[in-house]
């Protein structure tokens, strides 16, 4: 099985749905996930600066606010970024010890996107787990990317490149099973 969702939520659910597995003797062959949101805590510098205008080409209508009330509907208001969160809720509240044993990870992510720094923190430790990783950067992309490349042709180019690299990823994941048995301390 290869859980995917597109991205945004269905990312978000597909980073946090092996957590669950794994609790239950469960590995998926992998997971793609395309700009995830992976925490609520909003702390790292990504989830504070990226204010957009919209789709007008002027920047990303999802933005650290409109995260943080993302994130208040999904766990509650008094629930955001408690310390008892599990991987499960949001996968970046994982511990190396969490992610060993992980089915592996690809992972793509936008440049202007508020949840950017919490996904590269994610990836530092499924590596550190000896998780088999795939991890992209996509540069001059925002959370919206997709909704605004039906209005600017350059938008559109950089959009196609992200599906084309999550079509390749889906691919692999059905043809390769890049599970690790193994654990490393």
């Amino acid at each position: 099985i290869v859980f995917y969702q597109g991205g945004s939520t269905g990312g978000h659910l597909a980073l946090a749905l092996p957590f669950r597995l794994k609790r239950y003797g469960f590995s998926p062959k992998a997971t793609v996930a395309r700009c995830p949101i992976t925490d609520d805590r909003l702390t790292k510098r990504s989830s504070r600066v990226f204010f957009g205008t919209g789709l007008d080409g002027e920047g990303s209508d999802w933005d650290g606010v409109s995260l943080h009330q993302y994130c208040s509907s999904w766990m509650g208001r008094d629930n955001v970024a408690s310390p008892v969160i599990s991987p499960e809720a949001f996968a970046n509240h994982a511990t190396v010890d969490d992610c060993r044993g992980l089915c592996p990870v690809f992972l793509y992510e936008y440049e202007f996107d508020p949840d950017r720094d919490y996904c590269i923190e994610l990836v530092q430790k499924l590596l550190e787990a000896n998780v088999c990783v795939e991890f992209h950067l996509l540069p001059g992309q925002s959370h919206s990317s997709q909704a605004a490349a039906q209005a600017d042709p350059n938008v559109a180019i950089l959009a196609a490149e992200s599906e084309g690299m999550t079509i390749k990823a889906l691919k692999d994941a059905f043809a390769y099973d890049l599970r690790r048995p193994w654990t490393a301390k």
